[in-house]
């Protein structure tokens, strides 16, 4: 994401990045904790994790494009073949590529059990395409949406 942009650069970047990426992850467990799930929390809640899935999404096509371009803009059919290829470069590299597997893997089991098996399928098949954190955030912003329209429609403003 962003961090390996700031990491090099000024300490403050690098300190103002790392403060953002903790709020945006903070927030809807701060809602949960100290508000009660109030139809404003909900919708708070639904657009923080819309703010994540945009986020995230913006910054994987950011670092997928250049991946992309440094292999040379390759076929997308030949797209697989360098995935797995730099998955199993060296030790370090295979360490990540397994720790991405397995948190997708993790993050299609809860969107499962919390939200159906066809939502987690949809989401972990998607995953190289749009990221699994982009996907993820995503379905809980529509999820804590609908459930925000539904308490308004059940009780008035």
């Amino acid at each position: 994401g962003v961090m390996p942009e700031v990491v090099n650069g000024p300490r403050w970047a690098f300190i103002c990045a790392l403060l953002m990426l903790h709020f945006i992850l903070v927030l809807p467990f701060a809602i949960n904790l100290f508000g009660s799930m109030s139809r404003a929390a909900t919708r708070l809640a639904a657009a923080d994790y819309a703010l994540l899935a945009s986020c995230a999404f913006a910054l994987h096509v950011v670092y997928s494009a250049r991946a992309y371009t440094s292999l040379g803009s390759p076929k997308l059919v030949q797209l697989p073949q360098l995935m797995l290829n730099a998955f199993t470069r060296n030790p370090c590299q295979t360490s990540i590529a397994i720790d991405a597997v397995l948190a997708t893997l993790a993050g299609g089991t809860y969107l499962g059990r919390t939200f159906g098996a066809s939502t987690a399928v949809m989401c972990v098949v998607c995953a190289p395409v749009f990221s699994p954190a982009a996907l993820m955030a995503f379905v809980v912003a529509v999820k804590r949406r609908e459930r925000w329209m539904h308490s308004t429609k059940a009780k008035p403003s």
